[in-house]
């Protein structure tokens, strides 16, 4: 994470944001001798809501590009269906002079 961050506080912001979101469970342990342990756990409630969303987000598009489909096959048969009326019109026209 030093990479993407410039320092330990940077960092601790970052897990406590996301930690009060309950994104992820942070867990220091202040008490060991001159190092400073911490555990990093993420929430699966959070994952789990995450990839409902995306799965719905994918479930939307899907539905859109089937709506357009059909929505563009419709318009096609209407255009087709009103050129075979438009051919038929004239030919019932032409034989009734």
């Amino acid at each position: 994470m030093l990479k993407f961050y410039e320092n330990m506080t940077d960092i601790e912001k970052l897990l406590y944001e996301c930690n009060r979101e309950g994104l992820v469970h942070t867990t220091i342990n202040y008490h060991t001798q001159g190092v400073q342990e911490g555990s990093l756990n993420f929430s699966m409630e959070a994952q789990v809501a995450e990839n409902l969303f995306s799965f719905g987000d994918q479930l939307k598009h899907a539905f859109q590009k089937v709506v357009e489909a059909t929505t563009h096959g419709k318009t096609q048969r209407q255009r087709i269906f009103m050129k075979v009326k438009e051919k038929l019109d004239e030919e019932v026209n032409a034989l009734q002079r």
